[in-house]
């Protein structure tokens, strides 16, 4: 699995669009539904763990529209 950093809607000369920066993380040979427990085929519970946890935490950050109570 990796991790890099990059800009949303990057343009062709490599400056960002939006200018706001995103991390794109890559969990090779998981399958598309990797967080669904009931496809044995596609379940990749270590990724998805990792997945939830990095998606809760972003939504924690400050500046999230999601964060409020219970978050």
């Amino acid at each position: 699995m990796s991790g890099s950093t990059a800009a949303a809607g990057q343009g062709d000369e490599g400056r960002p669009a939006g200018g706001t920066p995103i991390e794109v993380f890559d969990h090779p040979g998981s399958g598309h539904l990797f967080t669904d427990p009931s496809l044995p085929a596609e379940d990749d519970a270590r990724a998805a763990e990792q997945l939830w946890q990095r998606a809760l935490a972003s939504c924690r950050s400050p500046g999230s529209a999601a964060v409020g109570p219970g978050t």
